[in-house]
């Protein structure tokens, strides 16, 4: 009878090993595969880092920024938060922010706290897809409370109005700059 159980734990294991290996080889086939026919073409440089809308605001922005904070640009929403939940839903979650990008996120350079994020807004936020980007951002910000700036772009900004992104005032809430 021992030897029964033995066995048939001999064989189970046999069989997850070469399961396990098959599949190895074949995410490294494939990825070959795709190497091959798609190599590593060339790329061209980006010439500037920001939009001329989004120099325009980080400028004045940088111009009234205090010692105590660090302006970043074009920061990966998943940099920013993390899927609370775990499993499918984690995945799920994770699918829906991992390949957004918030214009600027407000730190303190000493301890690279988050204080706040920056959305400018401008004609391109009018889609029907661009308002689905925007609540999956608004939400995700939210639930995880990390402070929403939304700025109308426009030429320019009201410095009360900016000032608002170096405070710690409540979290988790969205606020309208420069109405």
């Amino acid at each position: 009878m021992t030897y029964l159980i033995i066995l048939a734990i001999a064989v189970g294991a046999i069989y997850q090993y070469s399961k396990i290996n098959s599949k190895n080889s074949r995410n490294d086939a494939s990825s070959s595969v795709n190497s091959q026919r798609y190599p590593i073409g060339e790329f061209n440089s980006q010439k500037f880092a920001l939009t001329k809308t989004e120099m325009r605001f980080f400028s004045q922005l940088d111009f009234i920024k205090p010692e105590n904070r660090h302006i970043l640009m074009k920061v990966r929403l998943c940099d920013v938060v993390k899927p609370a939940a775990k499993g499918k839903q984690g995945y799920a979650d994770w699918g829906r922010i991992k390949s957004k990008h918030l214009d600027f996120v407000i730190i303190d350079p000493t301890t690279s706290k988050i204080i706040s994020c920056i959305e400018l807004d401008d004609y391109s936020h009018n889609s029907k897809a661009a308002k689905k980007r925007d609540k999956t951002k608004d939400i995700a910000l939210k639930s995880a409370q990390v402070k929403l700036y939304r700025f109308q772009v426009r030429n320019q900004y009201d410095p009360e109005q900016l000032k608002e992104v170096w405070g710690e005032e409540e979290t988790g809430t969205i606020k309208e700059g420069s109405q």
